[in-house]
């Protein structure tokens, strides 16, 4: 069940945001206009948290869905 779990993995100083970009943008597939600006950590610590956990081990941030 870890394996299944695993959602997504980065190398970013910011791994949190960056994880909050990429389930807004690629996962969900919205499109935000250029103009639009979000603080995706915030995203991270009121709605994303709860829902995954991490690890971080040899410099990589690992995300599991907390849920599964």
């Amino acid at each position: 069940q870890f394996s299944d779990a695993y959602f997504y993995q980065t190398d970013s100083w910011n791994a949190e945001r960056d994880f909050a970009e990429y389930i807004t943008t690629e996962i969900q597939c919205i499109d935000l206009p250029a103009y639009v600006v979000i603080d995706w950590q915030a995203t991270w610590d009121c709605n994303l948290r709860y829902d995954f956990f991490t690890i971080e081990f040899d410099g990589e941030t690992y995300f599991f869905n907390s849920n599964f």
